[in-house]
């Protein structure tokens, strides 16, 4: 009696599976589910490229990539094209507008004994390369930044006597285009 059940239960799998509109059924479910997990996943990898050019500074590769777990950030170095000045001191680095607040990126700041060229300076420390991973490797950019990245800034400040204040001031918005969609 039970090899009887076994088959017909055998014979109506087989009567299942050999159906070409259950199977055509099934796969479109699984297409769908893989469109879906596939749009989801490009959503949260953001790749952004852009420039500053303006009358005193240049920048000619910006690229910026996120995803859920890893954060890229390249600039290429600036070009500086401004009335030149000796300066002793630098602050050049990549900020974020939040809001009316400039939140850092990365930044190097620099004094000199003997002043330099303001477009030397400039050339040599506004190169920057940041990456970081979510587990804590590298500069992991947090989320308020990650959130607001096309409010990009260069910001170029200077000193051209040994002071307290920044003489040179520069905050020049940088305009980032989403690549991928």
């Amino acid at each position: 009696m039970k090899k009887k059940t076994k088959k017909k239960e055998t014979n109506k799998f087989l009567e299942i599976v050999n159906n070409p509109n259950i199977l055509i059924i099934a796969l479109l479910i699984i297409i769908v589910l893989l469109v879906i997990s596939l749009g989801i996943v490009k959503s949260e990898n953001k790749f952004y490229t852009g420039e500053l050019s303006t009358n005193d500074l240049a920048v000619s590769d910006i690229h910026y990539y996120s995803s859920p777990n890893a954060t890229f950030f390249y600039a290429n170095q600036a070009v500086y094209a401004g009335e030149e000045k000796q300066i002793s001191k630098i602050l050049i680095g990549y900020y974020v507008k939040v809001g009316n607040e400039l939140k850092q990126i990365d930044v190097t700041e620099k004094e000199f004994e003997k002043p330099i060229n303001l477009s030397d300076a400039v050339l040599t420390y506004s190169k920057f390369n940041v990456a970081g991973l979510k587990n804590g490797y590298g500069i992991y950019l947090s989320k308020e930044i990650k959130k607001n990245m096309t409010n990009l800034y260069l910001v170029v400040r200077a000193q051209t006597t040994k002071s307290d204040n920044y003489d040179i001031n520069y905050e020049e918005p940088i305009q980032l285009y989403r690549v991928n969609k």
